[in-house]
Parts: C-alpha cells; structure tokens; sequence
C-alpha cells in the first residue's frame, strides 16, 4: 500500500511539473507572437498581451510580466494612442524598477520610453524631468547611445519651448558625445538641431553653414528621409528670409524624395511648407494644390504643429485675397492650438499676423492689443542675456575639444592662439569705443543738468537745448545699440571660424567672406562714432562760418538712417551736385535736419497704422539752385498737417502728438535757427498727401 502511495505522489507531481512546463512554453510562445504583432499589428498585439499578462501575473512570473506589459505599451503607442501607451510604460518602468534596482540600465531605458510619450504629449516639465533621470542613470554605465539620444531629446524639448539657450547648451553637450562616442552618421541630426537654434536667433549664416554640413553627411551615407529633412530646413529658412525661388528648389526636391519613400506624414509637412512660399509669392492656385494634399489625410495626423500651421498657411492664403473675415477665422485656430500646447515661437507669429490683419480690417484697437502681445512675447524668447549665455558655452565646448585632442593637433593649436590674440586685439578696440560713446552720454547728460539751473530770463533757451539732448539721446541708444550688433556679430563669425578650422572644412572662400564681413563690421562701428563724434563738436559754438549743405546734410542723415532703415522707410535723397557754400553754423544747421527728419518718420509711421498693406513708407531730402537761392526740401508721404493747424505748427510747444511723446518745440528751433542764418522755412502740406518743408538761403560770393 505504502509503495502504490508513493508511486500515486510521483504521478500527481509528474502531471504538476508537466502543466508548468506546458503553461511555460505557452507564455514563450505568446511573447514571440506578441513581439511580432505589436509593430506589425498593434490591434492584434492587444489581445495576446492581455491573454498573455493574465497568465504571467497567475504564474506570479513578473520578468515575463515586464516585458509584456512594455509590448502592449509599444503597440498603443503604434495605435498612436499615447495617452494609453503612457500608463503603460509607467507600469514597465515600475516592474523593471522592482526587479533590477532603480540604477540599472533596464530602468533607464523604461524612463526614456516615458519621457518620450510625456513629449509627444506636450507634457514637457514632467518630460524633462523624467528624461533628466534617465540620463544620469546612463552616465553611471557610460551608455553613451542613451546619453546621446536623452541629450539629444532634452535639447529638443527646451528648442520647442523657445528656450534656446539651454536647448544648445544640450545640444552641445550631445555633439561632443557624438564626436567621441557615437556614430558619424549621426552626426548630421545634432548639426541640424544647432542649426535651427541659429535659424531661431536669425544668424542666417551660421544656420545655413551647420544645414549644409548636416546635408553633407546624409548624403555621404545615403540616408534619403534626413536628406529630406535637411532640404526642409534649408528651404524654410530661406523662405524665412524671403528667397522664395531657393526655398521651392530645396522644398520640391524634398517632397519628391519624401513621395518616393511614401511618408505621408512627411509629405504633409513639406506641402505645408511649399504653399506658404507659394502664397507669399500670390501663386494661389498653386498654393491652393498643395494644401488640398494637406487636408487629404489631416485627420489621421494629431500633431499640434502640424494642424497650427496648416490654420495659419490658410489664413495667410485668405488675407493675400483680400478674404479678412475666413482669415481671422483660420489665424484665431491657428492661435488657439499655439496656446494650448505652449507653442511659444508659433504663437508670437500668430499674434503679429492677426495684427496685420486687424490693420488691414481698421480695428486699430485689436490691432495694437495684438501687436503688444507680440512685443511682450518677442521680448521674452529673446534678450541679449541669452545670447551672451551661449556664446560663453560655445567658447567653453571648443576649448575643452582642444584640451582632449592637443597632442594630435598642434598645428591648430598654434593657429588657435593667433586667433585668440587676434580676438582680443579687436574687443579691447570695441570695449574702448564702446566706454567713448558711454563717456559722451554721460558729459551731454551732466551739461544738460548744468543747462537747468540758468535764471529764468534764459528758459526759452533752456528748453530748446533741452529738445536737442532729448533728439541727442534718442540718437546715441541708437548708436550703442547699432555698435552692439557688429560686435555680437563679429565674436560669433571669429567662434565659428575656430570651430571651422579645427574640423577642416574652412576654405579659402569661406575664411575671406567671413573676415571679409568683419572688416564690414568694424568700419561700420568707426563711421558710427565719427557721426558722433562730428555731431557733438564744439556744440555750444554759435559763431558763423560758411559751410557745404550737401556735406552737412549726409553728415546728419547718416546719424539717423539706420533708425529709419529699421522703421522700413524708403530714403530718397537728391542733391545737387555744385551749390555754393553757405554762412551759418553748420552744427545748428544738421539739428535742423534732424529735427525734420525725425518729424517725417513720426508722420509715415503714424500714417502707416492706418494705410493698407501696399503703404509704402517715404522720405526725401532735396537740394536746388532756383536762381539767387539755395534751397533744401525735405519731404514725407505721410498725413499730412490739417489747414486748421497750419498757422500754429511753428509757435513753441504747440504739438499735435499725445502727451509726453513730444515738446512742440521741434520746428520752432528750426525756425530760429534758419532765421538766425538769413533764411526762411515754409510748409507745404496736403491732407492725406503729405508734407513738404522748404528751407531757403541766399546765395554767397564765397568760393568753396
């Protein structure tokens, strides 16, 4: 009995053993599957994994249960279900978490795969902060392809927030990984990304430079999406910078590498981008095709930017036509998705398109409301501290780059600290004008303060010197900022040709055109302090002495060309070219122009708010010989002055403008000061037509 007892034991545990090791291939087999379907067919995935977990989860097999639950996962987000394919992962990443430990590389990369669905679903703090963990766990293995790509992603999420400061400085990060750990391949996708950051700070140079090495590399490799994607970029940046006929030609080759391929979310992207050339070039019939293609599979796509821009391309397609109200329709969808998603950088374009629009509508309320708004924003993505920060991590990755490699490259190393000295030669010249021009703001000032304490018997004169500094002030923070521009703009041209040369891609022709634009640089900021400089000379020296208009006249338009450059004013200037000399005081003489001009760019800019589209914003000056008399007309297109006012334009302090935006004393210093000269000045102005001021001398016997 004992022996059938136990030989009765032995069967029971033979059948026990035998139904796990079946369960066991079961489960095996059903991961094999699942693996298959959940890329292939993600719907069909579902049902197996659910099969497959209720049995892992029986068996109390939580391996197994990990990498089910991170299938069913990757099929919903197959599904394009991202909101489910999240919980999922967050599930794997606890499992694996459970199992392994919270420092292993298994964690690591379940952390990723969240992070990249909390992207995709625009959760991008909560993004960050999970990809930041995943990296440091990465650096603790030296998993250097998860460093890149987390970097890489990091970098990706701070450039789609505006932040482009710290985007580069992870950008940075993952390039010098790239170079020192990964593949040369894929080194074109961060050289793009460094490109578009340069695109977004409009260094169009450096942008097409880091476009065209990225495109280099693609097409070394033969990798026809990315060169897809990098004709892309190259036509939308220079479709930012209106070369409309070079962005087709970079557009149309990348869609028709994209329809060969037959990504159809890619071809939407790339029609997008070419009916937005064609409706800036007012081919709406062609623009029309291509967004017809967009709408053809629009509602399979949930990519907010995709969609946003889509509304935008059709309220611009709208507008160009003349069609306001469909515009407003499409722009306020365009900016609806912008806020919603923290889209900054297409959110600011939404507000200055629904200005314009409100403009060209005369709702000039809505129209300054929004125009603010994209001030404020503008404002806020870009300040000079951000570009300061950047081009110190730029100098700090290119030094530490040279410190690693110094024993393989002396040569450059050599060439390197001739640059450096090179450098530094010409920002000690800039520092020094820089403190030249700060000194002269700060003597004009002081003399203005000094100028306030004079009696009262001398206050007219007070207040027509107080209307002078006011016009020298607003011109000098003219000067700083324009010496500003250079200088930013040569450190950036002598950091990229150090990283240029050390990589070896630097040629002839390209080393000449980016001296050759530094030297531009340098003579601009000298021209610009000679203006001053010339302008401020012996400025309390009344006496008369003859003097050339036509000189004093360019003397005071090139201190304030750039100002009504900026403003897009056209500039039309007519001098005769044998005047004789004239007796005055020829510093006077320029505040008078200047006082004029500035008076010709209030009148079209103010004209401009409520003229059309097509408005385009005029001033003249003009020099005559009318047979015994020198005259100087100065013209602008703008309002006009009314017939009610026109007696009372040149008594002191009558101003039309709002308060605090302006003395009234402007052409009352002018009067004075012609007079002062033996000449008159008369106004000519039609309502709506504009205006023309004419100043009259009497020819001198005095050789020039």
């Amino acid at each position: 009995m004992r022996g059938i007892k136990l030989f009765f034991v032995f069967l029971v545990l033979l059948v026990f053993f035998q139904l796990i090791a079946v369960a066991g291939e079961e489960l095996t087999g059903m991961l094999m599957n699942l693996e298959e379907q959940s890329g292939s067919d993600p719907a069909r995935a579902l049902e197996i994994g659910g099969e497959a977990l209720a049995i892992a989860r029986e068996d109390e097999d939580t391996a197994s249960e990990a990498k089910i639950v991170r299938l069913i996962a990757d099929s919903y987000y197959y599904l394009n279900d991202l909101e489910s394919a999240l919980r999922w992962y967050e599930q794997a990443a606890e499992l694996v978490k459970e199992q392994e430990g919270e420092t292993s590389t298994a964690y690591g990369m379940r952390l990723g795969d969240v992070a990249y669905c909390q992207e995709y679903l625009l959760h991008f703090e909560d993004a960050i902060e999970t990809y930041k963990v995943a990296l440091a766990i990465a650096k603790e293995h030296e998993s250097w392809q998860e460093i890149i790509t987390i970097s890489n992603n990091i970098g990706n999420i701070y450039y789609r927030q505006a932040d482009y400061n710290k985007a580069m400085d992870y950008y940075q990060q993952t390039l010098k990984s790239e170079e020192e750990h990964g593949n040369e391949a894929d080194l074109s996708l961060i050289l793009n990304c460094i490109a578009m950051v340069h695109e977004a700070w409009n260094d169009y140079d450096d942008a097409v430079d880091y476009y065209k090495r990225a495109l280099a590399i693609d097409r070394r490799f033969g990798n026809e999406e990315r060169i897809a994607i990098r004709l892309n970029n190259l036509g939308f940046l220079y479709q930012g910078i209106d070369e409309y006929d070079k962005a087709l030609e970079y557009l149309l080759e990348a869609m028709e590498i994209d329809t060969r391929l037959e990504n159809r979310d890619r071809m939407m992207i790339r029609a997008n981008n070419i009916a937005s050339i064609y409706i800036s070039k007012g081919n709406f019939a062609e623009a029309k095709k291509y967004l017809k293609l967009v709408e053809e599979d629009l509602d399979e796509n949930t990519s907010p930017n995709l969609w946003a821009t889509y509304y935008e391309n059709y309220g611009n397609y709208y507008y160009n036509q003349g069609f306001y109200d469909s515009a407003e329709e499409y722009h306020h969808k365009s900016l609806e998705l912008n806020k919603k998603y923290g889209m900054s950088s297409k959110r600011r374009s939404a507000y200055m398109d629904l200005a314009v629009l409100y403009k060209a509508k005369c709702d000039y309320k809505a129209a300054y409301e929004y125009l603010e708004k994209y001030r404020l924003l503008n404002d806020s993505l870009f300040t000079s501290e951000k570009h300061k920060q950047i081009r110190e991590l730029e100098l700090k990755y290119e030094t530490e780059k040279k410190e690693n490699q110094i024993n393989l490259l002396q040569k450059n190393a050599e060439i390197k600290d001739l640059q450096l000295q090179s450098q530094a030669r010409i920002r000690n010249l800039l520092i020094l004008i820089l403190v030249l021009v700060i000194i002269m703001v700060f003597l004009i000032f002081r003399s203005w303060r000094h100028k306030e304490n004079v009696k009262r018997v001398l206050q007219a004169k007070k207040a027509m010197e107080q209307s002078r500094l006011a016009i020298l002030g607003e011109l000098i923070a003219g000067i700083v900022h324009e010496v500003n521009q250079p200088l930013q703009s040569i450190s950036f041209s002598l950091e990229n040709m150090q990283s240029a040369i050390s990589e070896e891609y630097a040629d002839k022709e390209y080393l000449n055109r980016k001296t050759g634009n530094m030297v531009e640089d340098v003579e601009r900021m000298l021209r610009i302090i000679n203006h001053i400089r010339t302008f401020t000379h012996n400025q309390a020296d009344k006496k008369l002495g003859s003097f050339d208009l036509n000189e004093s006249i360019h003397n005071a338009l090139r201190m304030t060309e750039e100002r009504l450059k900026k403003h897009r004013v056209k500039i039309e200037v007519d001098l005769h070219p044998d005047l004789p000399v004239v007796l005055g005081n020829v510093y006077s003489f320029e505040q008078v122009i200047l006082i004029l001009l500035s008076n010709a760019n209030d009148a079209v800019e103010e004209k401009a708010i409520a003229a059309g589209k097509d408005y385009q914003k005029k001033v003249c000056l003009r020099t005559e010989k009318r047979g015994k008399e020198v005259v100087v007309l100065v013209g602008d297109n703008g309002g006009g002055i009314p017939d009610g006012i026109m007696d009372k334009i040149m008594k002191p302090f009558f101003t039309t403008k709002e308060e605090g935006k302006g003395t009234g004393l402007g052409l009352s210093i002018a009067r004075g000061i012609i007079n002062d000269m033996d000449g008159t000045i008369e106004i000519d102005s039609v309502a709506d037509k504009g205006t023309i001021i004419k100043i009259s001398f009497i020819s001198r016997d005095i050789k020039k």
